[in-house]
């Protein structure tokens, strides 16, 4: 338990969630503005990273909206601030988790032997079917657990949830919460940690030398699923738990605010950090041109070859790693 939580109760948490949800607009702001400022043409990786830095803007959104609310200007678990503000998170929450799981079968596909890989109807694509599965989301599951769901506000936001009354059987409200909250996690993570498995396995058919020779470690590609499991695992473990304690412990509660709340912040950090490592590498070829050995460069010219019939340089897989594996 907190030291302090005893004390403030209540008020700690508030103020805990608003440090995140600052932190978080403040960083998917940051993603967005670096991303539309970047020159053109912008990379599939860096379209995806700015459709994810705008989910977890509006994710940041309704969470300024539940402060609002919880400071005690809203009123009844029905009224439009309080429907708007889960149809948000409801919408934020699931794009962001879906674009942050295309940036990973986007880096996968970018690598592997399929000869044309359309990369403007793949992002076409993630965005109608990122729009279709809100629409199902908000229109057409609720309409399947019918009276048994509900838009409610509880201690800290609204979202959609399971009826407290007597006659909602314990495996409904457990199923609801799943269907919102744990399913869009659960099937994000799982393709996610396959994508970026079959990434590195393509990428460790390059000469190790050559890797080490420009610092490029094929492993820190899961910062990714790390962060994705990091920031809304917390989410699903706090909700999943109120089915069955109503109680939970402060820290719990805690953990769910800091680390999902913040999530714009999380992923400013992982990408920009990301970004900057393989920018620096690829700016930094000229001074390392002729510095790597024959067979290594070679090693990369027929994986690059593979599948593809085109003949690639040392700069070109660096120029790859920044724009494409960088997801």
């Amino acid at each position: 338990m907190l030291p302090f939580a005893e004390v403030t109760g209540k008020e700690v948490l508030w103020w805990l969630d608003l440090i995140a949800t600052v932190l978080s607009f403040v960083g998917s702001l940051w993603m967005v503005v670096c991303c539309l400022r970047a020159p053109s043409p912008k990379s599939l990786s860096l379209k995806l990273i700015a459709a994810v830095g705008i989910a977890d803007f509006l994710y940041s959104i309704a969470n300024l909206l539940s402060n609002f609310q919880v400071s005690g200007t809203s009123g009844s678990d029905e009224d439009d601030l309080c429907s708007l503000e889960a149809i948000l998170r409801q919408v934020s929450y699931t794009l962001s988790i879906f674009f942050s799981t295309c940036i990973a079968v986007a880096s996968y596909l970018s690598m592997s032997p399929i000869k044309r890989f359309n990369r403007s109807l793949f992002f076409m694509s993630t965005v109608v079917l990122g729009i279709v599965i809100s629409y199902v989301y908000i229109y057409i599951v609720p309409g399947i657990f019918g009276h048994n769901i509900v838009i409610s506000k509880g201690p800290f936001y609204c979202w959609f949830t399971y009826s407290t009354k007597a006659t909602t059987p314990l495996s409904t409200r457990l199923s609801i919460i799943i269907t919102f909250q744990g399913l869009p996690v659960l099937i994000g993570l799982i393709i996610a940690l396959l994508s970026y498995a079959l990434a590195i396995k393509k990428m460790k058919e390059i000469s190790r030398g050559f890797l080490e020779a420009y610092n490029i470690n094929v492993y820190q590609v899961l910062w990714y699923p790390g962060i994705l499991f990091v920031t809304f695992v917390p989410t699903v473990v706090d909700t999943v738990m109120r089915v069955y304690v109503e109680e939970r412990p402060v820290w719990i509660n805690a953990l769910h605010l800091l680390l999902t709340h913040s999530i714009g912040f999380n992923n400013a950090v992982v990408y920009g950090i990301q970004t900057k490592f393989y920018k620096t590498n690829y700016e930094e070829y000229d001074s390392k041109k002729g510095s790597v050995d024959v067979e290594e460069e070679a090693s990369y010219e027929r994986f690059e070859n593979t599948g593809s019939g085109r003949r690639s340089t040392v700069s070109s897989f660096l120029q790859q790693a920044y724009s494409s594996s960088l997801g």
